[in-house]
C-alpha cells in the first residue's frame, strides 16, 4: 500500500493503484513509479552553455474533504498581487494554467488536456492577496483509489525568481450555502536564485502534514523546486504555517538535482509539453513519497519542524 509516512490510509494495492493513476493522467502521463525521466527531459542544459532564465516552478498538492456537503469551489490564498506571475499576460482566461482531470477535481473527466479548466485568479488589493479558485457543481475523484483526496496542480511563469509556494497563506473548501471550510497548507520558501544561470536544477520536494498528532494526513504537496547546485549541497528550504491551526508534519523529503526542460519554449511557456510531463509524474504513482515503496526520496538537509505552529508571514 502507498502510505504517507505512519498515517494509514487504507487505500488498496500499490501496484493497482499505480496502474490506475498512469491510467487516469493519460497519454501525457505515462511514467510507473521508479521510472527513469523520459529523455526528452534528460538534458537540463543545452549543448551550448549560456545563461537560461529561472524554470516554471511545479506544484501538485492534495486534501481532503471533510465530512458534509460537497464544496463547489477551492481555494488558495497567496500574499501579493501574482496575477501576471501565475496567469502571464491573459487573464481571465488564466491560459498560463490549463488544467484539467488529474489537476483540477473541478473539471468534467470528458475534457481533457486539449479542452482544459482555467482556474479563476484574482487580486483584492484591500488585503493585499491573490486568490486562486478551482470550482464546478461537481467534485470528480481524480487519485483513483485515494478516495477522499483530490488534486490541484498550479505553475509559476517562468523567470520569475519569487517563490510562489513561499507565498502560499491558506486554502479553503466554499460552498453555496455553508461558511468556508480551512485547510492545512505548508509555505516552501527558497533562497531567491540568480535571474540567469548555466547550471539550472530542479529539487523535487514533498511534505505532508496532519491536523493532529499520529493522524491520517490531510494535505501533501510535490514541489519542483528551480535551483542552482552547489557541489552535492541541497537548497536551503524553510517551511512556514501561516494559517490559523498547528500541523503534524508526517514526512518530508528531496530528490536533488533533476533536470530541468531543454525546449526552450518552456522559458515562456509555463505548460510547455515537458513542464506538464513532469507535473504527470507529481504524485503518488509517479513519485512515491518518502517511505513508500519505490520512493527516491532522501532526507532534507533542512527539514521542516515535526510540529509547525501557526505564524505571521
Amino acid at each position: 500500500m502507498h502510505k504517507l509516512h505512519s498515517a494509514v490510509l487504507g487505500l488498496g494495492a500499490a501496484a493497482a493503484l499505480a496502474a490506475t493513476l498512469v491510467g487516469c493522467n493519460g497519454a501525457a502521463s505515462s511514467v510507473a513509479p521508479g521510472a527513469s525521466v523520459p529523455q526528452s527531459l534528460t538534458q537540463s542544459i543545452p549543448d551550448v552553455k549560456q545563461k537560461r532564465k529561472h524554470p516554471t516552478e511545479i506544484i501538485n498538492q492534495f486534501n481532503s474533504v471533510p465530512k458534509g456537503p460537497q464544496p463547489t469551489n477551492f481555494e488558495i490564498v497567496l500574499t501579493g498581487n501574482l496575477v501576471e506571475q501565475i496567469c502571464g499576460a491573459s487573464n481571465p482566461p488564466c491560459l498560463d494554467q490549463p488544467l484539467y482531470g488529474p489537476y483540477d477535481p473541478f473539471c468534467p473527466p470528458s475534457q481533457g488536456p486539449s479542452n482544459p479548466c482555467y482556474p479563476t485568479v484574482t487580486y483584492n488589493p484591500s488585503t493585499n492577496t491573490t486568490t486562486v479558485t478551482y470550482s464546478g457543481p461537481t467534485l470528480y475523484q481524480n487519485i483513483p483509489g485515494y478516495t477522499n483526496y483530490y488534486h490541484f496542480g498550479l505553475f509559476a511563469t517562468p523567470n520569475d525568481t519569487t517563490s510562489l509556494k513561499g507565498l502560499e497563506l491558506t486554502s479553503y473548501w466554499s460552498y453555496p450555502s455553508s461558511p468556508n471550510n480551512p485547510q492545512p497548507i505548508v509555505s516552501i520558501n527558497s533562497k531567491a536564485e540568480p535571474k540567469g544561470a548555466t547550471n539550472w536544477a530542479y529539487a523535487e520536494v514533498f511534505v505532508s502534514v496532519s491536523t493532529t498528532p499520529n493522524g491520517p494526513a490531510v494535505y501533501g504537496t510535490w514541489n519542483e523546486v528551480a535551483y542552482v547546485p552547489a557541489g552535492g549541497a541541497q537548497p536551503r528550504l524553510s517551511f512556514k504555517n501561516y494559517g490559523t491551526q498547528t500541523l503534524y508534519v508526517l514526512s518530508s523529503g528531496i530528490i536533488p538535482n533533476q533536470p530541468v526542460p531543454s525546449d526552450p519554449t518552456c522559458q515562456t511557456n509555463p505548460a510547455c509539453p515537458e513542464d506538464m510531463q513532469i507535473l504527470s509524474i507529481l504524485n503518488f504513482a509517479g513519485s512515491p513519497p518518502p517511505n513508500a515503496s519505490g520512493s527516491q526520496f532522501i532526507p532534507l538537509t533542512y527539514p521542516p519542524s515535526k510540529v509547525l505552529k501557526p505564524s505571521k508571514p
